[in-house]
């Protein structure tokens, strides 16, 4: 393998301050990313070099059902790190009991990599589905691990 996976995947929900409200800008699975950082096999550089022969706009992922998924970009993503949503758009979550979901990251042309996530949601008070446990594995070695993926619990 010609990159490594540094502090790996992370999860995360956009939460947008906190207010008397505990609803707004409550937790919700459906804003959770999977943002993956992909650095060269001495963890020291981007893996989206030309030098290597990775670039980051050749970069494709699909599910399980062959659909692709779209890329998260903006200014504050940095250039190493390929990022998307947990969830599929337009379909109603499962509740309650474990999910395993696959995509396949393709890097180039000749160079492919399985990401696995293994999760459960719950409703939360707001009436809205929130992640209970999420494991992602990258090439089958498991490089996340969490129950909170909020960043504000409470005001």
């Amino acid at each position: 393998m010609k990159y490594v996976l540094l502090a790996s995947v992370w999860a995360q929900v956009f939460l947008y301050g906190c207010n008397n409200d505990k609803c707004e800008g409550a937790a919700d699975a459906g804003s959770t990313v999977l943002n993956i950082r992909l650095l060269n096999s001495a963890g020291t550089q981007s893996l989206f070099n030309p030098s290597r022969g990775y670039f980051r706009d050749s970069v494709r992922v699909f599910d399980e059902q062959s659909s692709t998924v779209a890329l998260l970009s903006g200014p504050t993503l940095p250039a190493e790190n390929v990022a998307f949503l947990l969830l599929e758009r337009n379909q109603t979550p499962k509740l309650n009991a474990l999910t395993t979901r696959r995509f396949i990251l393709y890097l180039k042309r000749t160079d492919q990599d399985t990401v696995r996530v293994e999760y459960e949601l719950f409703k939360n008070d707001c009436n809205r589905p929130e992640v209970r446990s999420l494991q992602v594995f990258y090439n089958a070695a498991k490089v996340y691990e969490g129950s909170d993926t909020r960043m504000c619990r409470s005001c």
